[in-house]
């Protein structure tokens, strides 16, 4: 609704009962919308950064790194466009069409790559069977379909590929279950998940295909959140969720976090430049982008940016064209943070040893345990991590998010594993006998339990998507569940030691087994690089990981000794140093900013 905004532009005070009580609580409009995708180049050739203008119902395009009063390259209006209150902005990264979801006529406008001037639009999506109620904001899934929230009766609807005209959605979430309550923005994140801002003061996370009725998967509100007239969702390259506030800041949470828990994050104060904010965005760097309606600027912010903050750059002046901002959809961006190349060793009394680029975020050292920690896994982005103990207690440091565990439980078996879910919001543990237990978004694919197995298992890895796992036995035998590929084992054959444990490459193409005198056994595309099978030690092996590339593997010893092959660098132990109790594993830091 104009008049909000424009009243809120002469500073006279706004409030949320005000907002909700006019036209269908369309208190959005003249709002900012962002979106960051990494896609085809905009005019001429380079990386380019739009922004969609609410007040003269128009879309401008700069230049990457347009900073201060930049003239735009492009401009998109005029009547035939069919621009009308844009607020939202998406492109296909395939061909470069841009999407626009028109507040003030309830439509979805398609442009061709570079589009300018007063372009008629190749496709639009408006009519009575669409659903569409004052759409705030649109999206692309990655199957390329069209995902748009309504603010005025608080659905989601989803469009197929291509769709046109009056087409009807091939789902809709709505109803009580969801928790959509004045919806804002969105982002659907690569995996396919569906993140809602709430004005109402919460984010909700639908899975991948949700419709009707439905849950959210998680859900961030509470007092501790900072969430107030929560405006712009995005999830950023490490899985940080950036939510814009009308109270004039942004507050970001940690990869996976649900509930009523603190942001990691705050952007707030008078040098931040952050002026009635809107739908903010994040490119393929993780720098967020704000757009201010009320001071007509789009603001530009470091990853993690925190406090009081300058914001890295500030497009704003007459020669901009911007009025009213709506959306910033950035198409290239940054240069993405170098890969990681660290790892932790984790002991059984649960202290975690970190070395090269490996953060530190805690540990269980000197907590009383009922029983000795067992393995750790990091989290997607590696700022973060989770102990697991043998009675299935699960531990969450860092950014890691706790989904529950089988602490306090009685168990068949104990634990000796846990894997984690693409996206780090669920986990499964795996017991001696082969049972696996899903925790959070982690999905049952079956298990060995109950089954006969030569020797008891000692690990667990997870598909690269999520969508599958593998066991791996101290015999060598392992396990495939779900889309997790049998490319071979040590089953059946000699073996000097028992296996300890198992690595999956990057792509799930193949895994490597390693054994506790040093042995390392590749499969599938999983190259050998050698091992310390035959050589003298002190300790026996008791873990092996592999690198992010997959060309090589570090083994740890229980010691702490470790032993480098292909790719892999020593970037420390604990070898020769004091420890309380033995080491039991190691993981690698993986290859993300």
């Amino acid at each position: 609704m104009p008049g909000t905004h424009e009243r809120r532009r002469r500073r006279t005070p706004v409030t949320l009962a005000a907002l909700t009580a006019v036209a269908g609580a369309s208190f959005l409009s003249g709002v900012g919308a962002v979106a960051a995708v990494a896609g085809p180049a905009g005019a001429g050739g380079a990386p380019a950064i739009y922004v969609a203008n609410f007040s003269n119902n128009s879309v401008t395009e700069y230049a990457q790194g347009a900073t201060g009063d930049a003239t735009p390259v492009v401009t998109l209006v005029g009547a035939a466009t069919g621009l009308s209150g844009p607020q939202g902005l998406a492109v296909d990264p395939s061909t470069g069409a841009l999407f626009v979801s028109n507040h003030n006529n309830n439509s979805i406008t398609e442009y061709v790559a570079g589009a300018s001037g007063n372009a008629a639009p190749v496709a639009t999506i408006a009519g009575a069977s669409t659903g569409l109620q004052v759409p705030n904001f649109v999206a692309l899934d990655p199957s390329g379909d069209l995902v748009v929230d309504n603010n005025a009766d608080n659905t989601v609807t989803v469009y197929a590929k291509g769709a046109t005209g009056d087409a009807a959605p091939i789902a809709t979430i709505a109803g009580a279950s969801t928790g959509l309550n004045g919806p804002g923005s969105l982002a659907v994140d690569a995996t396919g998940h569906i993140f809602v801002a709430n004005f109402s003061g919460s984010v909700v996370e639908f899975a991948p295909g949700a419709n009707g009725d439905v849950a959210p998967i998680a859900s961030i509100s509470g007092s501790n959140t900072g969430l107030s007239g929560s405006l712009g969702v995005t999830v950023g390259p490490t899985g940080v969720v950036s939510v814009t506030n009308h109270t004039d800041t942004v507050t970001s949470y940690a990869s996976g976090a649900s509930g009523n828990v603190a942001p990691v994050a705050t952007i707030s104060g008078a040098a931040t430049g952050l002026d009635n904010p809107g739908f903010q965005g994040v490119d393929t760097s993780g720098d967020l982008f704000v757009p201010n309606f009320s001071s007509d600027a789009v603001t530009e912010y470091a990853p993690g940016a925190d406090g009081n903050v300058a914001p890295l750059a500030t497009i704003a002046g007459a020669d901009t064209g911007i009025d009213g901002p709506i959306g910033v959809l950035a198409l290239g961006g940054g240069t993405p943070p170098p890969p990681r190349t660290g790892y932790w060793e984790v002991a059984a009394d649960g202290g975690v040893f970190a070395f090269g680029n490996a953060g530190f975020f805690g540990s269980l050292a000197g907590t009383p345990l009922a029983r000795p920690v067992v393995g750790l896994v990091p989290t997607p982005d590696s700022r973060g991590y989770w102990e697991v103990a043998a009675d299935g207690g699960v531990f969450a440091f860092g950014d890691a998010v706790f989904h529950g565990s089988q602490g306090g439980r009685p168990l068949g078996s104990p634990v000796v594993g846990l894997a984690a879910t693409a996206d780090g919001r669920g986990y499964w543990t795996v017991a001696a006998d082969g049972t696996v237990t899903p925790f959070g978004d982690a999905g049952s694919f079956g298990s060995m339990h109950g089954r006969p197995l030569a020797a008891p298992i000692v690990g667990l890895a997870a598909s690269p998507d999520g969508a599958g796992y593998w066991e791996v036995g101290a015999d060598g035998g392992v396990f495939a569940f779900g889309d997790a590929g049998f490319h071979g084992s040590m089953g059946g054959r000699p073996l000097v030691a028992p296996i300890v444990s198992l690595s999956a490459r990057f792509d799930g193409a193949g895994y490597w087994e390693g054994g506790a005198d040093g042995g390392a056994f590749a499969f599938g595309s999983a190259g050998f690089f050698g091992s310390a099978g035959g050589a003298a030690r002190a300790k026996p092996v008791v873990g092996l990981a592999g690198t992010p590339a997959g060309q090589g593997y570090w083994e740890v010893a229980s010691d702490g000794g470790l032993a480098t092959f292909g790719d892999a660098t020593s970037a420390g132990s604990m070898a020769g140093r004091p420890l309380n109790a033995p080491v039991v594993g190691m993981a690698a830091v993986r290859a993300v900013g």
